[in-house]
């Protein structure tokens, strides 16, 4: 089993992804700009104040954690900012990305076309930049 794992914004993917971590790891932490009004079913210890925007929340994150990305990685500066710093005291920082990252805008048809591997990425979108750092 591993020591520990903290997610990154918590909303829907984290929710699914949060019992199969308790599975695996030790301790599992999640983090919300309000972890007192959106993280209500977990026990107090588990809730982590964390805003990319505000640097000063970045030190309430449990040094030696696994770290798991599910927000939108934008913007690039703070992204930087803080892959530096939480590579400094994180055991390994995984990023997810979306299927926003690629480039189906110009697509008419509905049901849209199929997502997978073989779609072109938009690497002009902030946030798959940031995904791509």
């Amino acid at each position: 089993m591993h020591h520990a794992l903290t997610i990154l914004g918590s909303g829907y993917t984290a929710k699914v992804l949060l019992p199969l971590a308790e599975q695996r790891y030790a301790q599992v932490f999640a983090t919300s700009r309000d972890p007192d009004r959106h993280l209500r079913d977990l026990k107090p210890e588990q809730r982590i104040r964390f805003d990319l925007t505000q640097p000063e929340t970045w030190q309430l994150i449990p040094p030696a954690t696994d770290l798991l990305w599910c927000f939108p990685a934008v913007p690039i500066a703070l992204v930087q900012q803080f892959a530096e710093t939480a590579l400094l005291q994180a055991r390994r920082l995984v990023v997810l990305g979306s299927t926003s990252a690629y480039n189906d805008h110009l697509a008419t048809e509905y049901p849209p076309s199929w997502v997978d591997e073989t779609a072109i990425i938009d690497f002009n979108k902030p946030r798959v930049q940031g995904e791509e750092l």
